[in-house]
Parts: C-alpha cells; sequence; structure tokens
C-alpha cells in the first residue's frame, strides 16, 4: 500500500509538509496505471481520474478548497489555502446496478 500526493504547485507542497501523515511518492502529474488496490491519492485530479483510481480499488482524497473567483486560476500559497478553508474529503466511486 502506497500513499501518493499528486501536486506541482507549492502552495499544496508546503501544506503537505505541514500534515500529519506520510506520502511514499509526490508526483507532478499521476500515471493511474502506476495505482494498485489499497493505494492512497490526494490530490486534485480531473475527475476522470479520480474515477480510475477508485476502479483500481485505491482511495482517492480531493484537495478541496472554497477558492473565492478573485484568486481562481493563480498559485495559492499556504496561507491562501488556509483561507479557503483546505480540507482533504474521500470520493468513492460507486458501481451502477
Amino acid at each position: 500500500m502506497k500513499t501518493w500526493f499528486v501536486s506541482r504547485h507549492p502552495g499544496a507542497l508546503e501544506w503537505l509538509a505541514a500534515q500529519d501523515f506520510l506520502v511514499d511518492e509526490q508526483v507532478p502529474h499521476l500515471i493511474p496505471e502506476q495505482v494498485t488496490a489499497g493505494d492512497r491519492v490526494i490530490g486534485t485530479l480531473p475527475i476522470h481520474l479520480a474515477a480510475e483510481v477508485c476502479s483500481r480499488r485505491a482511495e482517492y482524497w480531493h484537495l478541496s478548497m472554497d477558492v473565492p473567483h478573485s484568486l481562481r486560476g493563480q498559485e495559492l500559497s499556504y496561507a491562501q489555502m488556509q483561507e479557503c478553508n483546505v480540507q482533504l474529503q474521500r470520493f468513492l466511486l460507486l458501481p451502477w446496478d
């Protein structure tokens, strides 16, 4: 089991350094084929990649923030991320019956 952190953003990397959990692999971009069952992936993946992570029986934890319109499209610092209520939210892929 491996924990991945997917980000190329300095503020997110600073946020990671301040957390109390260990990451095995920090990558700027995820190659879904490298993820195996039981892995944990943390980041801000596009929905189709998040779904693929889940379909591989791995956990996907989204780095969520309430980013105001005025800050969208900008590199956010760790302090700005905190002001935007940065948090981790787990997402699951549920099977259709």
